[in-house]
């Protein structure tokens, strides 16, 4: 069984690469050692896989039949490791996490790289999305776990209060203080910068806007939060963001927070599938992820689910 297996992981790594010298590199093997294997899977199965040319490998009639079912082979190998290295405890393998952007770009790769200290064995990888793309992967077993902004209502799957993200308005850091009673009348008459109609940032700043009365008459718009920090430095005008977006240029001061408009505060949610089998190894991060933001980003409200 293992033989068999090492000549059909070195078919699918050159069917993938359409080269063995590549699939040699993935593998860790030397090219004749690849060649090798493919040969001998050749022989066992009498049908001949690949057309060879000086350039590139292309699949026969049969190679694209033994790629589709290795394929699935090779899937239902690895949902099988894992399975077992669960029984064992093992925390390792892949780990797969969507998160929405804010959490994705501001918080995930921290907290990613000090679970891989505790568990060197994993190999995590991120997918940056909006909420409800985050959602459909989790249900379509693309990822293993999720973090979204906002709650969402889907009964495949079971959201757990992570942490509340706070939004804050900001300005250049010459921006004179909104301490007074006419705040509210100047931040009308401020130009907002605020993100594209339809990301979670603007219609969390929206609803902030809302919450204030302000009724925005001059603005600019920006597909990128970045962008929009520059923006506000530069002094072009002032935006609402959230607070885990800002905290680096707030601790050097490289911008100003005016104002913290807590009714409009948004949580996000840790989603999981609601299902019977879940890895060892996305048990373990959800775990060390709620408790990774109780840490560093106190107080964290209680879960909801």
């Amino acid at each position: 069984m293992m033989e068999m297996d090492h000549k059909l992981m070195a078919f699918l790594a050159v069917a993938r690469h359409g080269n063995f010298s590549r699939a040699a590199e993935e593998l860790h093997m030397s090219q004749p050692a690849v060649s090798q294997q493919v040969q001998s899977l050749e022989h066992e199965l009498q049908v001949k896989l690949f057309e060879r040319n000086t350039k590139r490998v292309s699949l026969t009639g049969a190679g694209k039949i033994v790629q589709h079912y290795g394929g699935e082979i090779e899937t239902a190998y690895g949902a099988m490791q894992r399975m077992l290295d669960d029984l064992t405890n093992v925390v390792a393998g892949e780990l797969v996490i969507g998160a929405s952007y804010t959490f994705g770009e501001y918080v995930l790769p921290y907290a990613v790289a000090e679970f891989c200290k505790f568990y060197p064995d994993v190999r995590p990888s991120i997918q940056i999305s909006n909420t409800i793309h985050v959602a459909n992967m989790l249900l379509e077993d693309a990822i293993d776990v999720g973090i979204v902004e906002g709650e969402i209502e889907e009964a495949g799957l079971v959201t757990d209060e992570l942490m509340t993200d706070k939004m804050v308005i900001i300005a250049a850091p010459s921006h004179a203080p909104a301490t007074d009673p006419a705040m509210l009348k100047r931040l009308q008459a401020e130009t907002w910068i605020l993100r594209e109609p339809g990301s979670g940032t603007r219609a969390a700043a929206d609803k902030v806007l809302e919450s204030l009365g302000i009724e925005v008459k001059s603005k600019m718009e920006f597909g990128s939060t970045q962008a929009i920090k520059e923006s506000v430095q530069a002094g072009l005008g002032i935006s609402v963001l959230s607070e885990l977006a800002i905290k680096k240029e707030l601790a050097q001061e490289a911008l100003k927070a005016l104002f913290y408009p807590g009714q409009a505060d948004r949580p996000f949610y840790l989603l999981r599938r609601r299902s019977a089998f879940e890895p060892k190894v996305a048990e373990m991060f959800r775990e060390f992820l709620a408790e990774y933001v109780r840490i560093h980003f106190a107080p964290t409200p209680a879960s909801d689910s």
